[in-house]
């Protein structure tokens, strides 16, 4: 927010400024599981959602909210692709820190 009020402080009015585009980091995680049918995607970022019984199973259901949650919370977006039959592709981007590569 400091750079937006500098740039927006000490520009020439009636002067356009530009944003340098954010960077980011994308980190992808793929399994070759049973995949995700396209109807489901939304839900399983849902706390406590559980596309399967704990009988096939095991976990609560909220490990995937916690992450996006997480995510959001530094900036950053969380995703999927998926093809049923054939698993699963996770991504999660986030901001580079300034100063850091």
């Amino acid at each position: 927010m400091t750079t937006l009020y500098i740039a927006l402080a000490f520009s020439y009015p009636g002067e356009p400024f530009q944003l340098p585009p954010e960077e980011v980091r994308r980190t992808l995680v793929e399994d070759n599981g049973i995949g995700i049918a396209p109807e489901h995607l939304d839900r399983i970022w849902d706390p406590f959602e559980r596309l399967h019984g704990s009988e096939s199973y095991a976990g609560s259901g909220i490990g995937l909210a916690i992450v996006r949650r997480g995510i959001g919370r530094l900036g950053g977006r969380t995703g999927v692709q998926s093809t049923l039959g054939v698993g699963s592709r996770f991504w999660f981007e986030l901001p580079l820190a300034e100063g850091r590569e």
